[in-house]
């Protein structure tokens, strides 16, 4: 859980996988919801991409980071608008 924090703080996805073995996938149902009860305590970090899905002896669930307000790219020129770029030397 930790390291899925950590992950989507520095703005990476996080895929999540539970792996049945032998007689496991008979309750795959059990997996899925241990994939959904971790993507909700992840809500504050995180967005899921879609519901979990199964492939094969596979669970697996994707979760992107939550845009930021604060890391949004300002509007408008990335220069100062009170701090214009130096004039160029007049060419004789």
């Amino acid at each position: 859980m930790n390291h899925a924090i950590r992950f989507l703080q520095d703005g990476n996805r996080v895929k999540a996988v539970v792996q049945f073995r032998g007689r496991e996938i008979a309750h795959a149902d059990l997996g899925k919801k241990l994939l959904m009860r971790f993507a909700g305590d992840l809500t504050a970090y995180g967005t899921v991409e879609g519901m979990p899905r199964l492939e094969g002896r596979n669970a697996h669930i994707l979760i992107s980071p939550v845009k930021a307000a604060g890391k949004a790219a300002p509007a408008g020129p990335s220069a100062p608008a009170d701090k214009a770029p130096p004039a160029a030397p007049a060419q004789p």
